[in-house]
């Protein structure tokens, strides 16, 4: 037997400790020793990431983790002047970041750190620079100056639906319009603000300094004769004896000095002037040649009589006159928001046409019968005979007198003569003064004239008494009116104080005479003034709808935007759209879903497949296609919660869908809660869509929609006659009541308010007379105006053949049918149906869709006032003014087919005079008069 410590084998616990204890060991620490190398790899990777696109960082590690934590800076930026700063401005950065969400480096940007981000990561890959805040409008005015091309649909889309507009949306593109410049980014670290990414190219830059920027307006100057006599009464020289006889050599340098400012000034007044105009009015106004170079070399001018203060008037009358000016001649984008009671006062008819007779600006004969008309050449005649007369028998009975009694009667009779031609003189005079008067009182009660009427004949005026060259229009007169009204502070007092005497007299509902003899005074001032206020009236018709008005709401909603986008999203190599990770696609194209986030759980997602309602016995999609979904920030529950210290692979937003527009017709239902409308943009589709809207503005009412094309008949498809067997739209679907569908424009009025207007909102209690009067002009508009206008439209704009008699016969009953509302709406009534004055109720959206556009149809709608005040009262409500535009806005309403004559179209100009014509010849065909109760 061995006397070892060993065993049998000969192995002691130091081999096993040996070859098995520390083997295991070392296996052990490889965990850890390859978590510590791949994170001084990834340490090494982001360091080398963050040099390259030169960002200074602090980066930490924790190599057992396998955590490395980076604090990057979060900045504010603002443009470079365009003026100071050229190089910077024109330029694209030379080192643009490559880490996703840096899109903002590729333009050259003032940087003001506002904070710092802290990120933890496992990987480089996971890297992410903070977007940056940014002014919405600075960022959209610095790209437009650039050459970028507004995207009339985008800015559309992004009105209507907000934040949660479809995910690569494009709000500017490409000169050419090829690339998308400017798209919706994800919500990701935006912390509920709109987050957008930026492209640019160096070669889409097709503008330069020498091009006017937006919100600046160009000046003309007015004609040598006006300039010399602005650029004396802007440098006043007053020479006196005591000048004249100071010392030799400083009277000559004063002299010298005086010539110089008169020559200066004289110099400017002859230059254009570019103003730049902001949110609070007028910035700057800058003296220049023919193009714009740089600061130095324009002539900064006095503006101070021109900015906006409180309690004076001057700077907004400017703010507001220039803005209508460029708006109307030169740009789309404008700043300066025109206060609406001056867009009210603009839009009334204020001028008494009788009181322009008088000032001499129009001759009587141009103006309506307002002044009594008075014939004395009878009285005359019979006044002159009765004197004759009695001269004569006077004269007879003097010749049988005796010498004596003939002379002194004689002398009796003269002096009796001249008493009677005085008093017939003070009876004239005092005659004279009161028809005078009486002319003067009915002058001020004559028929009013609005701005651009009155603006017509004062130019005419100017022009005859040569205080306007002859040949401009209103426009190009209020353009040099402005160039005088910024280096003459004195004419603009002037002008802005009878600006406000006339739109006190506006307030106050009619000229009063103090106001006529402030008139007299200072007519020319007067005249002047009508220009302007007609450009303002020019502006106040823009229409909803148009890219200009859908670009500025946006401005309007978003002052400050989030800008870099932290998921770039990927071209597609064979086109130039964007294409969207995968993980974002979960509900199918082909409607847009609008819904209230849950309170009390704003994580939880809107659908779930758990508990989902079965869907109507309708056919199943033939297809899906895969959605752009988007995360809606819950900026009410979270806003206060966030912080710039958050790790960037986590988020804290509210997760709903939302679906973008199909790009083909749909196969069938694809919602599975709530209503879901299959509409078009028609007046009965409308009628839907107002409805909706409305209640979920009131009430938070969930709803899909789908646009269902009625040209290429998918209206009478197999699953779409499931729901409306009439195949016809619009029709709805709850599927919240098991799928229950509803088809015919006001069974789906009275159905919505059934269930789902519990306060009657927008109906009224059933067992009420109000709904009885509500029912009656409902079925009035059904039966009535919507067959109506509706055959109107077909005989009048697209019958291959003209028939006279049908449309004179069908134009004729819906005119008939239009004066019936305009009765309803006289004496103070604002709505349709309901007491008093009424409310807005289904009564209202029953008959709006067909009163958006009987334009079209060949019908004035200006010819009834009361229903064209009830028109603009009715969408002026936000939530009505969305429904009429899903899906989309009509292209036949009187709005779209004005906006297309303000444009210029002439195609829309001829066919709205074409259809003009060939209404009014049918009614003189057949004799047609209008007659309506």
């Amino acid at each position: 037997m061995s006397s070892g410590g060993g065993g049998d084998d000969g192995r002691s616990p130091t081999d096993i400790i040996t070859y098995i204890g520390v083997p295991l060991a070392v296996l052990g620490v490889l965990p850890i020793l390859y978590n510590t190398f791949l994170t001084l790899v990834n340490v090494s990777k982001i360091k080398r990431i963050l040099r390259h696109s030169r960002l200074t960082a602090l980066t930490r590690s924790d190599i057992v983790n396998r955590v490395i934590e980076i604090e990057l800076p979060r900045y504010a930026v603002t443009p470079w002047d365009r003026f100071q700063h050229q190089s910077e401005y024109w330029s694209l950065s030379r080192s643009p970041s490559s880490i996703p969400g840096g899109s903002w480096t590729t333009f050259n940007w003032r940087t003001n750190v506002i904070g710092i981000k802290t990120q933890r990561v496992e990987y480089a890959d996971q890297l992410r620079q903070p977007q940056v805040d940014v002014a919405f409008d600075e960022l959209i005015s610095y790209l437009l100056d650039l050459g970028a091309v507004p995207q009339p649909q985008g800015w559309k889309l992004l009105r209507s639906t907000g934040l949660w507009t479809p995910l690569g949306t494009a709000l500017m593109t490409s000169p050419d319009g090829r690339e998308k410049a400017l798209t919706v980014a994800p919500l990701d670290d935006s912390d509920g603000n709109l987050s957008l990414a930026v492209s640019w190219s160096s070669n889409w830059t097709t503008r330069d300094h020498s091009n006017l920027p937006p919100y600046w307006v160009r000046l003309p100057p007015p004609l040598d004769r006006k300039a010399e006599e602005v650029a004396e009464s802007s440098n006043p020289v007053v020479s006196t004896p005591e000048n004249e006889s100071a010392n030799g050599d400083g009277a000559s340098i004063a002299k010298k000095s005086i010539g110089s400012v008169e020559q200066e000034g004289q110099a400017i007044a002859k230059r254009p002037i570019t103003c730049h105009v902001s949110v609070e009015g007028l910035v700057t106004a800058l003296a220049q040649d023919d193009d714009l170079q740089s600061t130095p070399q324009l002539d900064s001018l006095y503006v101070e009589h021109l900015k906006i203060r409180r309690g004076e008037m001057q700077g907004v009358w400017f703010a507001s006159a220039i803005t209508a000016f460029g708006t109307t001649s030169q740009t789309i984008l404008w700043n300066y928001k025109i206060p609406d009671d001056l867009l009210t006062f603009a839009r009334k008819e204020t001028v008494p046409c009788g009181v322009l007779v008088l000032l001499g600006i129009v001759d009587e004969a141009d103006t309506p019968q307002w002044a009594t008309k008075y014939d004395d050449h009878g009285a005359n005649l019979d006044r002159f005979a009765r004197r004759s007369r009695a001269t004569q028998a006077a004269v007879a009975a003097e010749a049988r007198m005796t010498p004596a009694e003939r002379a002194h009667a004689s002398m009796e009779r003269m002096r009796r003569e001249n008493e009677d031609r005085l008093q017939e003189m003070r009876d004239q005079t005092r005659l004279t003064n009161q028809r005078r008067e009486v002319r003067q009182t009915e002058a001020l009660n004559s028929p009013k004239w609005d701005a651009k009427m009155v603006a017509r004949h004062s130019l005419s005026w100017l022009q005859g008494r040569a205080e306007v060259p002859e040949g401009l229009t209103v426009k190009d007169a209020v353009g040099e009116l402005l160039h005088r009204m910024v280096l003459d502070g004195q004419f603009t007092t002037s002008i802005c104080r009878l600006l406000g005497l006339w739109k006190g007299w506006a307030e106050i509902g009619g000229m009063k005479k103090a106001d006529f003899r402030a008139l007299q005074d200072e007519t020319v001032p007067f005249a002047l003034a009508t220009l302007l206020v007609a450009v303002i009236n020019d502006t106040s018709t823009a229409l909803e709808g148009t890219l200009s008005t859908d670009l500025q709401d946006c401005l309007r909603m978003w002052k400050r935007v989030r800008l870099g986008s932290l998921e770039l999203p990927r071209r597609s190599a064979s086109s130039s759209r964007f294409e969207i990770p995968q993980s974002r696609f979960q509900r199918p194209i082909g409607s847009r879903t609008f819904h209230t986030p849950k309170p009390l759980a704003p994580l939880t997602p809107r659908y779930s497949s758990a508990d989902s309602p079965a869907r109507p016995p309708v056919p199943p999609l033939s297809s899906v296609i895969a959605p752009i979904t988007r995360q809606q920030s819950s900026a009410t529950n979270n806003s206060n919660n966030t912080t710039n210290t958050t790790n960037t692979t986590t988020s804290t937003s509210t997760n709903t869908t939302v679906n973008a527009m199909a790009e083909g017709e749909p196969t069938g239902l694809i919602a599975t809660k709530g209503i879901e409308l299959l509409t078009f943009s028609t007046p009965n589709g409308y009628k839907a869509s107002v409805l909706l809207e409305e209640l979920k503005e009131a009430y938070g009412l969930d709803y899909t929609w789908q646009s269902v094309n009625i040209t290429k008949g998918t209206q009478k498809q197999a699953w779409f006659t499931a729901v409306s067997p009439n195949g016809r739209i619009p029709a709805v679907v709850d599927h919240d009541r098991g799928g229950f569908p509803v088809f015919e424009g006001l069974a789906i009025l009275h159905y919505l308010t059934k269930h789902y207007d519990p306060e009657h909102r927008f109906s009224f209690p059933y067992d009420s007379d109000d709904y009885s009067v509500a029912e009656q002009w409902m079925a009035w508009q059904h039966g009535g105006l919507g067959p109506m206008q509706g055959q109107a439209g077909i005989f009048v704009r697209f019958a291959p053949e003209k028939i006279s008699y049908g449309i004179q016969r069908y134009v004729g009953e819906a005119e008939r049918l239009y004066g019936i509302l305009d009765a309803r709406l006289s004496g103070g009534r604002d709505y349709v149906a309901g007491a008093g004055r009424g409310k807005y109720s289904i009564a209202d959206m029953a008959i709006l869709g067909w009163a958006n556009g009987p334009r079209a149809a060949g019908i004035d709608r200006a010819r009834f006032p009361n229903v064209e005040a009830w028109f603009r009262r009715c969408t002026s409500r936000p939530a009505t003014k969305r429904g009429l535009e899903i899906p989309v806005a009509s292209a036949f309403s009187n709005a779209a087919i004005e906006q297309k004559i303000a444009e210029g179209d002439k195609e829309a100009i001829d066919k709205d005079e074409a259809t003009r014509k060939l209404v009014e010849d049918a009614k003189k065909q057949y004799n047609y008069q209008y007659k309506s109760p």
